[in-house]
């Protein structure tokens, strides 16, 4: 993992991964329902979870009832009712609370 120094709020530390050539920045966040086995969590999606809080949402854009998944997703498994942290700018450093919205797989 390459960590990375990019908006680094409150001292927290960021890490940044490298996955399909699209970087994803991660926080420490140990504890979070949303934290890996190494404490990480995409900022993203504990911006999403912070805005909306837990259980089941509506997609932003088609209406279907979205939810959190809090483990890991495995290659080829399905998305289908899982919720998204989506960037409506689809500018994905841009992690503000009015630009992150729950979105479902068909949207």
């Amino acid at each position: 993992m390459l960590q990375s120094s990019l908006d680094c709020l409150s001292c927290e530390t960021y890490y940044a991964v490298i996955k399909e050539r699209l970087i994803y920045r991660y926080r420490l966040a140990t504890g979070h329902v949303l934290a890996d086995a190494q404490g990480k969590a995409p900022i993203h999606r504990l911006t999403l979870y912070e805005k909306i809080g837990p259980g089941a949402h509506l997609c932003h854009w088609c209406g279907k009832l979205v939810e959190w998944r809090y483990t890991r997703l495995t290659r080829g498994q399905s998305l289908d009712g899982v919720l998204i942290a989506d960037h409506i700018d689809e500018d994905r450093y841009n992690n503000a609370h009015d630009n992150i919205v729950p979105s479902s797989d068909a949207s």
